[in-house]
């Protein structure tokens, strides 16, 4: 289910009766504050609401903190939040270890506080703890101090960790956001763990013949470009955060049963943020294991840049369902009334998840939203994808090296939304042959890492009547990075292959076929301006965009080429489902009951022009928006209704079925329009 969501930060929201009020007047599903909690991750017992600490909480001072913090958050949730969460950092102690202030304060009166929870003093400093040179706090006000970095496997940092999450569960929050969380800590505690983290996915002949450790003690973590060696120290990483998530959750539900963990797994709209965190612990496939909802902390709204250069966040909601969680988008520029709607709308195509607004702008927008979700959950719960094409991203391929496997998949996305084909991102766990049957066609593009039963199944779905897309050296290396002797697609016969395009071949296996280019610019070049191309710092600012965009109207105009839709439906029949505007993008469900069937296509409107942070609009409409839904065999649809979310009431549209295709016309969506088709199987 989609839900509404405000994060807030403030200090001064605790025994402030306005606050409350205004949460009253229009109360997310979900409320995320900041530092109102009885220890901070950063300091202990520190003594105001921000992030910082000027002094230190005498333990009646914590008493009493508690006891108001229990009275705040049961008011907030009467306000109407149902779910109420604050700020824990994973991996930031703030103080000075020279001076013994912040969290060495704290530590130096440990036994001030053992009636909290805390246990004996641990006989290692903190600044043992730590990994990496601290870094100047800058706060104008007094001497912060510095930032340490704990590493977040180092027992004691646990521990301290576990007993703030507890006071948090029992003050009566139903969760707790988990920030950074990004580490690469070299230590003795970390090798330790790798050591065992090997040891359980190896044996010692294989440690020794694929990594060249002779023994436990020999064993250090990789560096990227080492190969197998940092691909397992990318997952190891991954893991271990998780299991810290884990760990936090059930501390958390000794107190409250559906306790939970959110963690920020940082940016994920441009190659550069993603790349430079490979390797600090940021792996979703690992994190949504253990958390229902992963932040990605983004800052454009949806919505129109310029002509031809739409901002939006479907590759993420895409990537999280993939992976069975959901996603939240932090994004910062959605303020104005259009920009929360969009943003919403986005989050509710995608299949559930949500827009993290920051602050409290346009209620009117959120309220409408948590009403239309409460009173028609029919409409949102309980789907499944309905899409014609897999689209393979491998987040592991990053750490192998392969930079352009990202790129691809950002723009080979972004084609096949502005095209209007359906698709669904397919990811390591999901690349298996009962998985990619539900396909007509999978892209593959600079897979160069499979094992041998991913490169199998691949193919065995081509014979068994698939379509396979592969660009670049699908599957030359397995999964432990040894070269194959024979490429994959060679066990296709040479006299099956045909030129259809100059660099672009094709060939029939089996009841299937397979397309093969080296490059994906034969058949799917560059856009003149891809925002995912820039680095983070000039995307994050929405000047420097704009700039970028009119630098680049300034540039030659080159014909681009786009036939990767085109031979897709020339092999495997038609895929998109209409021919409108590609500032409109869609997204399908179903859901099955028996004989009956409910399919839901979503219909997002970016032609919502992004004029500033935080100003959007009016939005262009889209009309008279022609579709043809394939629907699968045997399916005959008995009704079509529409609405606009969070606006109510159904009405009845009129469509033509012929065979498997289903034809009608969506007369307007300003923002967001919600296609309702019931149909009955005949199977």
């Amino acid at each position: 289910m989609p839900f509404t969501y405000n994060i807030d930060y403030s200090a001064n929201h605790v025994g402030n009766e306005s606050y409350i009020k205004m949460i009253a007047d229009a109360p997310p599903a979900l409320l995320h504050v900041g530092h109102d909690v009885p220890f901070k991750s950063m300091y202990g017992p520190a003594d105001q609401l921000d992030c910082w600490s000027r002094r230190m909480l005498s333990p009646q001072e914590a008493r009493d903190r508690i006891g108001v913090l229990r009275e705040y958050v049961s008011q907030l949730h009467n306000a109407g939040a149902r779910l109420v969460i604050p700020y824990v950092c994973s991996m930031f102690i703030f103080g000075d270890v020279k001076k013994r202030t912040g969290f060495w304060e704290f530590y130096d009166n440990w036994e001030k506080y053992q009636e909290f929870g805390f246990g004996s003093k641990p006989k290692r400093d903190p600044i043992t703890w730590c990994y990496g040179k601290p870094r100047p706090l800058n706060v104008k006000e007094f001497d912060a101090g510095y930032v340490y970095e704990p590493c977040m496997n180092d027992p004691d940092w646990r521990r301290f960790l576990r007993t703030t999450i507890a006071h948090i569960a029992k003050v009566g929050y139903d969760g707790v956001f988990s920030d950074v969380n990004a580490t690469r800590c070299p230590k003795a505690c970390c090798r330790r763990l790798f050591s065992n983290y090997l040891e359980a996915r190896y044996t010692r002949k294989q440690i020794r013949e694929l990594f060249g450790f002779k023994s436990p003690k020999d064993v250090r973590m990789g560096r990227e470009g080492e190969g197998l060696l940092w691909v397992e120290t990318v997952r190891f990483r991954g893991e271990r955060a998780a299991s810290l998530f884990a760990e936090l959750r059930n501390e958390g539900r000794k107190f409250r049963d559906t306790f939970f963990v959110l963690p920020n797994l940082s940016p994920f709209q441009h190659v550069d943020g993603v790349w430079r965190r490979v390797g600090c612990s940021h792996v979703f496939a690992s994190w949504a294991r253990e958390c229902p909802v992963i932040m990605y902390e983004e800052m454009h709204q949806p919505g129109l840049l310029a002509e031809g250069v739409v901002s939006n966040f479907i590759f993420q909601f895409k990537y999280a369902f993939a992976h069975t969680a959901r996603a939240g988008t932090l994004l910062y520029h959605a303020q104005d009334p259009s920009g929360v709607h969009i943003g919403i709308a986005e989050a509710a195509a995608g299949g559930g998840g949500c827009l993290i607004q920051g602050h409290y702008p346009s209620p009117e927008v959120r309220r409408k939203f948590r009403a239309h979700f409460s009173r028609h959950p029919e409409l949102f719960a309980d789907m499944l994808p309905y899409s014609f094409v897999g689209l393979v991203f491998f987040y592991e391929q990053l750490a192998w090296g392969t930079r352009s496997h990202l790129e691809n998949a950002f723009r080979i996305a972004e084609e096949l939304t502005a095209k209007h084909v359906l698709f669904d991102l397919i990811v390591e766990r999901n690349l298996r042959l009962d998985d990619l049957r539900r396909y007509r066609a999978i892209v593959a593009c600079d897979l160069e890492n499979l094992s041998d039963a991913q490169a199998n199944d691949l193919l065995e779905y081509v014979k068994q009547g698939g379509t396979l897309v592969a660009i670049g050296q699908l599957g030359k290396s397995d999964d432990r990075g040894t070269e194959r002797p024979k490429p994959i697609l060679e066990q296709i016969p040479a006299e099956s292959w045909s030129e259809v395009y100059p660099g672009v071949g094709q060939a029939d296996y089996g009841k299937g076929k397979c397309i093969k280019s080296d490059d994906l610019g034969q058949i799917l070049s560059p856009a003149p301006f891809e925002l995912f191309m820039y680095t983070e710092d000039e995307v994050n600012d929405i000047n420097k965009v704009f700039e970028l965009i009119g630098k680049s109207r300034m540039q030659p105009r080159r014909d681009r080429t786009r036939k990767l839709v085109d031979q897709v439906r020339k092999a495997a029949g038609e895929v998109a489902i209409s021919d409108c505007e590609e500032t409109l993008r869609f997204n399908a469900y179903t859901r099955t009951q028996g004989d009956a069937i409910s399919l839901m296509l979503h219909a997002v409107n970016y032609n919502l022009p992004i004029r500033a942070r935080g100003q959007s609009g009016p939005v262009v409409p889209a009309t008279h928006i022609p579709v043809k839904l394939p629907l699968p065999n045997g399916w005959r649809a008995g009704s079509i209704r529409i609405c606009s979310p969070p606006d109510e009431g159904m009405v009845e549209l009129p469509f033509k079925q012929r065979a498997a295709v289903l034809s009608f016309e969506i007369p307007k969506v300003d923002i967001y329009s919600l296609v309702e088709v019931t149909a009955k199987s005949g199977t």
